[in-house]
């Protein structure tokens, strides 16, 4: 429990920043999904964003609906900064049982966790690009479900059940969470020599769900950001070359 405290204080600090400083949500992007949450609560599906010039298309996914629902009981600024919050614990919490789960050492599960809370790009996600850190969060429980097999066959294929809800939810973001699900279910079945059944039924039940949402392959917040430029633009806001 001492690294998960550690962990939780390490992700606790930008937001209490955010907090202190008063600092309005940093970027375009929060403020685009706060405009969507807000679409999705009045049940509002338009496809396009008439108050930016030139109609900016719109892409709701999962996070919005959620946002939109928690911002019925406190500010939706506050709101998306908590939820934020919310999936980084979820995440590394998850996290850091699922490796204990598979025999990974204390020490370098503690070490990994501590690397990936005070990299840039999940403080960034944990505080601007929520809705990403949201989706690895439902991949990474439901992974934790996938894995979590009992003695009894009905426990597990009702814990199984439970991961497949999971796996769903995420899929909706974008096309790269399926393959991203696909690819680790697959690479955990291969390297534990497990049954590949479940695999191909998860596979093609989550490619038949995605099909028909006509999903992007990134995850994208505004028309410009697809592929390389998505990359770049990314690459740019750490600092990096571009």
């Amino acid at each position: 429990w001492i690294a998960l405290v550690i962990v939780f204080l390490i992700l606790l600090i930008p937001f209490l920043v955010f907090l202190r400083n008063k600092v309005m949500l940093v970027g375009q992007e929060p403020y685009y999904h706060l405009r969507l949450a807000q679409y999705a609560k009045s049940f509002d599906f338009s496809q396009t964003d008439s108050l930016i010039y030139g109609d900016r298309p719109l892409f709701f996914n999962p996070f919005h609906f959620v946002l939109g629902f928690i911002s019925n009981f406190m500010p939706i600024n506050f709101a998306y900064l908590v939820l934020g919050l919310i999936s980084a614990l979820l995440t590394t919490n998850v996290l850091f049982v699922i490796l204990n789960r598979l025999g990974v050492d204390y020490m370098k599960s503690f070490l990994f966790l501590i690397f990936l809370v005070s990299s840039p790009l999940f403080i960034y996600s944990s505080i601007v690009s929520v809705p990403v850190l949201f989706s690895i969060m439902l991949i990474t429980v439901g992974f934790y479900f996938f894995i979590n097999e009992r003695s009894n066959k009905f426990q597990t294929l009702l814990i199984r059940s439970l991961s497949l809800v999971f796996f769903t939810i995420a899929s909706m973001f974008s096309f790269l969470n399926v393959l991203l699900i696909i690819l680790l279910i697959s690479g955990y079945l291969i390297t534990y020599k497990k049954n590949y059944r479940s695999s191909i039924i998860l596979s093609l039940f989550l490619l038949l769900v995605s099909y028909p949402l006509k999903l992007k392959l990134f995850y994208d917040f505004n028309y410009a950001f697809y592929g390389s430029v998505f990359i770049r633009e990314l690459i740019a806001d750490f600092g990096g070359l571009a």
